[in-house]
């Protein structure tokens, strides 16, 4: 089952079994916001006759069932935002400081030099 805080819209996937059919109070790991997860479907099992039997194998674990799972999250992008205009930002300034050495090397980049208004040093 995956539970979505209706909050942040934060994605977790939980066994349906650790929500039973009852449902549970589940809070969200990434902005605390709390709120009842609807009830999973009932496992079909054969219907049991010693009450002994018919006790639960576990106690359900209390609040938070938001920690029971990893998030189901695509990672931030931020990373690549700044990694481009690092590089931008490194081509720019080198085609700037060493505009000589580039002419020198390569006579046609002049016109380019020249288009921005700039001459080459």
């Amino acid at each position: 089952m995956i539970l979505t805080c209706p909050n942040c819209a934060t994605r977790y996937l939980t066994e349906d079994r650790q929500i039973g059919p009852a449902g549970r109070r589940v809070r969200c790991e990434a902005c605390g916001h709390q709120w009842s997860a609807p009830g999973a479907p009932a496992p079909l099992e054969p219907p049991v006759e010693d009450s002994a039997a018919a006790a639960p194998m576990f106690a359900p674990r209390p609040f938070p069932a938001a920690r029971i799972s990893p998030r189901v999250r695509p990672p931030a992008r931020r990373g690549r935002a700044i990694w481009a205009a690092a590089v931008f930002v490194l081509v720019v300034g080198g085609a700037l400081a060493f505009r000589a050495e580039i002419t020198r090397a390569w006579p046609a980049s002049a016109v380019a030099y020249a288009t921005v208004g700039m001459e080459p040093s």
